[in-house]
């Protein structure tokens, strides 16, 4: 039997933030705080995590070394219910998946799932006046709603320029607020991310 589309319009993601440190030896430190709200109509037993590793530059791919550092999930309404390191990987065509969760149990209610990873050989481009970050903060890998999201970026310098993209893969919008504040960037789409 198939699930209509409409059955899973309640499930989302409530909120997504993201700490990232650039680091002077050009790795970057992600900290990501996830609450999703899961369906009350699919059965769900946590949160499935993607992200690319391996990026397509000037016809050619760059492999990116993602290391999983720690994951955190726990009720939305008690924080007292942590689990650590809960999750399986699997990694497919340049795609990271993580499955966070217990296979044993249903969730019901919003959860909160903290991810904490490093990324190494990635986004940085160098350039003789200047170098430049390129991140996807949210990523491509989401297929419900993203209801409010927010990212912190602390770079090794002072911020000169920023440019900050919405919508799917190849939009130019740029419906962001920004704050930029010497070394430090705060960014946040204007509305829920479809």
């Amino acid at each position: 039997l198939s699930t209509p589309i409409y059955a899973q319009s309640d499930e989302r993601i409530l909120q997504f933030k993201s700490d990232i440190t650039v680091n002077t030896d050009t790795t970057i430190n992600i900290s990501e705080e996830i609450t999703f709200n899961p369906s009350s109509v699919v059965e769900r037993h946590g949160l499935e995590w993607r992200i690319p590793y391996e990026y397509s530059v000037s016809a050619f791919r760059r492999p990116t070394q993602l290391s999983i550092n720690e994951v955190v999930s726990y009720p939305l309404s008690n924080t007292n219910l942590k689990v650590f390191n809960q999750y399986s990987r699997s990694d497919s065509n340049g795609w990271a998946t993580l499955r966070i969760g217990d296979a044993n149990t249903l969730i019901y209610e919003p959860y909160v799932y903290e991810i904490r990873y490093t990324l190494k050989y990635s986004g940085i481009s160098y350039f003789e006046e200047n170098d430049e970050l390129y991140l996807n903060i949210i990523g491509p890998g989401w297929n419900i709603p993203i209801e409010n999201a927010s990212a912190t970026l602390t770079l090794p310098t002072d911020i000169e320029e920023v440019i900050c993209f919405t919508g799917p893969d190849g939009s130019t919008s740029q419906n962001c607020d920004i704050q930029v504040d010497g070394k430090t960037l705060k960014v946040s789409p204007k509305g829920t991310l479809n």
